[in-house]
């Protein structure tokens, strides 16, 4: 149970500071790769915050960020002492344009998959606090709502209200017909 907590928390945290994490990625992919100079190489750091922002922030964001980030090498190359030939760093930043849209798509793709998923299985499990009276449930606020509220709110179950033979016997005895009285 704590650490299902914690994965809450950390996914709360992740979705609120998206763009600061996404922008601190960037940053640091492409210091890293303009401190490493022109014969390291590392393209495959720079889907770290490509596909994050996929994932975070959908198709349009992501592209334009992998559009960047491949330009950004290119001009690293112009500025370093000792440049590559142009055509061929036009030639690799053409293939890094190809690799970073196609991880974008895929990742696009999943994330909208897994939240479609997400929205259609709402299943509650473990163990949920309830009141001994009330029957009041505790929800993750720590805010006491209904049973009924809760669930509806959780799942796609109905609530009608009725009461069993036995609670109608107790409550509405001189009222019920005999047939009805619990077995």
């Amino acid at each position: 149970m704590a650490h299902e907590g914690r994965v809450v928390y950390l996914q709360r945290y992740v979705v609120r500071h998206s763009r600061s994490l996404a922008l601190i990625t960037t940053a640091a992919v492409l210091i890293a790769d303009y401190l490493s100079g022109p014969v390291i190489h590392f393209p495959i750091l720079f889907l770290v915050p490509i596909v994050f922002v996929a994932w975070t922030s959908g198709r349009g964001l992501s592209l334009v960020l992998a559009v960047l980030m491949a330009l950004a090498r290119l001009g690293f190359v112009w500025m370093w002492d000792e440049p590559l030939p142009l055509a061929a760093e036009i030639v690799n930043t053409v293939i890094n344009l190809v690799v970073f849209a196609s991880f974008v798509v895929l990742v696009d793709v999943v994330a909208k998959f897994q939240r479609a998923m997400a929205a259609e299985v709402r299943v509650l499990e473990g163990l949920l606090p309830i009141c001994s009276f009330c029957k009041k449930i505790r929800n993750e606020d720590l805010q006491w709502e209904s049973l009924e509220g809760y669930i509806s709110k959780r799942s796609d179950a109905k609530f009608s209200h009725g009461f069993c033979p036995e609670c109608g016997a107790k409550h509405y005895g001189e009222y019920m017909d005999p047939d009805d009285a619990p077995r």
